[in-house]
């Protein structure tokens, strides 16, 4: 008895693949992620120093 060619053995095994979905919510989601790193490093870099040094200054 010979295997169907169009199902492979282990198809519950990997990963479905969906081309037919947009890429609209993957950029949407990169674009998201890259604005809070964008914020997280002006905090960093920015506010965190400032603050110390005004706190610096009252002492």
């Amino acid at each position: 008895m010979k295997h169907k060619r169009g199902i492979g053995r282990h198809t519950s095994m990997r990963s479905p693949n969906h081309l037919d979905r947009p890429l609209r919510p993957i950029a949407k989601i990169a674009f998201r992620s890259g604005l809070l790193v964008v914020v997280a490093m002006l905090l960093i870099l920015v506010l965190l120093p400032a603050a110390l040094a005004v706190q610096a200054t009252s002492i």
